[in-house]
């Protein structure tokens, strides 16, 4: 492996260190840092095949650094994981010199019992969502920690994308770090998956279902399952993008799209997810070497990977491993499918937050690039026309008056594409909402057939929609309507 790619844990890794012997020569940390680091590093064992990180990136970063600011570490939020292994990456290489950060937790953790209390005295502080702004005991924790020299760690974006899309930034906690009158220097931080140890769950929420809470014996089930084999994650990286200074005179929203952007730009994918794909895609003629050098081309990072894909993957999963690349296809899509407004719109919605990777270029006559994003696109295009078709007669109350409703009624659809168009409806007033959460028709719903027959602009898409909308007629009878 290259500097680019240094073993840091997993199955992989092998240092000559006994765990035991590895923790007793740590030299920072709490003693109960050093128990976490401990357990961790054996469960990575168990359930990664290599966690490997971008030493350059680092290093860069913090030479980047001015003298004097304090690090604050900003990184993708995918799993539970995240922090931990952030954590962990400071506490394994004290010689890039990062310290331990304190880390901003959700309230919630606080009210796990026995969790709760370990976390705070692993340098946790928690924080309500929503109120970042205004909370006076957080930007009482935020000045005791600029005023120790420590870093900090927080997510920027809010809470874990369970889709993998790149969520919109939080500005709250910036700006609490900001009124210190300290500077600090942002590291963007991009955690790459494989698995996430939350798969499961995830999935469930993607069909409609709520967020399970937390608790201890979820944590005991799980880490039994690990201990027992049962949880393959494959592998997991690390990389650090361009840092960024934050101080009383830094434009905070610009600051926060740097980081959502250094984020996406950063995050890399795996032979595996390249695997999944055309596992599943159905693609004629196209081999994983063809693809892994057309997504390296448009400036992706692609890694080795040996774990397998199962034979089963559910459609949400499906599309949450290829959101997590998709992206790098966005210029062909827009040249490839030029009036089609599923495409336009789901690009325009998710690029906004990963403008820095994209570039307009002239996509090449290979027919193997069309295979490829007709593939990608066809998933959103189809759940685009679902929530169109569904949402019934303009003279009566809509038949799904949220993207949730839909998707228990259709759980193959793919939850955060029925939320974009029903907010790309409500932008042209066909539909109309206070909350986001549920819908009725608006001022312009006689538009609907309009952007019904732009949906399925495109000839082999719209194949693709007669085909599923006969299945979904048969399964739902007359209640299918076409607008």
């Amino acid at each position: 492996m290259s500097h680019r790619e240094v073993l840091l844990a997993g199955s992989a890794y092998e240092d000559g260190e006994s765990d035991l012997g590895w923790m007793i020569r740590r030299k920072s940390g709490s003693a109960v840092i050093r128990m976490l680091g401990y357990a961790f590093r054996k469960t990575l064992r168990r359930c990664t095949s290599a966690v490997t990180f971008d030493r350059a990136s680092f290093e860069q970063a913090v030479a980047a650094a001015p003298d004097g600011a304090l690090y604050v570490l900003a990184p993708s939020h995918r799993s539970y994981f995240d922090f931990l292994l952030m954590s962990y990456l400071c506490f394994q290489h004290p010689e890039l010199g990062i310290p331990i950060p304190y880390i901003a937790a959700a309230e919630e953790f606080s009210r796990i019992p026995l969790v709760g209390q370990l976390l705070r005295r692993a340098q946790a502080f928690y924080i309500q969502r929503g109120v970042g702004t205004a909370s006076s005991s957080l930007n009482a924790e935020l000045a005791r920690i600029s005023e120790l020299g420590a870093s900090l760690m927080f997510f920027i974006e809010g809470q874990r994308s369970r889709s993998r899309h790149t969520l919109a930034p939080r500005r709250g906690l910036l700006r609490g770090l900001q009124r210190t009158g300290k500077r600090f220097v942002v590291i963007p931080i991009s955690l790459s998956y494989d698995r996430l140890p939350e798969e499961s769950a995830f999935a469930k929420e993607l069909s409609g279902g709520d967020k399970p809470k937390m608790s201890v014996s979820a944590i005991v089930d799980w880490l039994q399952s690990v201990a027992q084999g049962d949880v393959q994650l494959g592998r997991v990286h690390i990389a650090a993008g361009h840092p960024a200074q934050l101080d009383p005179s830094t434009d905070v929203a610009a600051l926060s799209l740097h980081i959502v952007e250094e984020l996406a730009r950063n995050t890399t994918i795996s032979r595996f997810h390249v695997r999944a794909f055309l596992a599943h895609a159905g693609l004629t003629h196209i081999d994983e070497d063809w693809l892994v050098s057309a997504i390296e081309q448009r400036g992706g990072q692609v890694l080795d990977s040996q774990e397998a894909v199962p034979t089963q993957l559910s459609s949400s999963l499906q599309q949450s491993l290829r959101n997590q690349w998709m992206h790098w296809f966005y210029p062909d899509a827009r040249a490839l499918f030029p009036n089609n407004f599923a495409v336009h719109d789901h690009i325009k919605r998710r690029s906004r937050l990963a403008a820095s990777v994209l570039t307009d270029h002239v996509p090449s006559e290979d027919p193997r690039l069309r295979q490829v994003v007709e593939a990608l696109f066809r998933p959103v295009v189809l759940d685009y026309e679902l929530a169109v078709r569904q949402l019934g007669d303009r003279g009566s109350s809509l038949c799904f008056r949220s993207p949730k409703m839909l998707v228990r009624a259709y759980p193959v659809a793919h939850l955060p594409h029925l939320e974009d168009v029903y907010c790309a409806l409500a932008e042209r007033g066909i539909l109309s909402t206070s909350n986001h959460r549920e819908y009725d028709w608006g001022p312009a719903a006689a538009q609907l057939r309009e952007v019904y027959a732009q949906i399925t602009a495109d000839v082999v898409v719209r194949h693709a929609v007669r085909r599923k909308s006969q299945r979904a007629n048969r399964r739902v009878g007359s209640t299918s309507r076409s607008p």
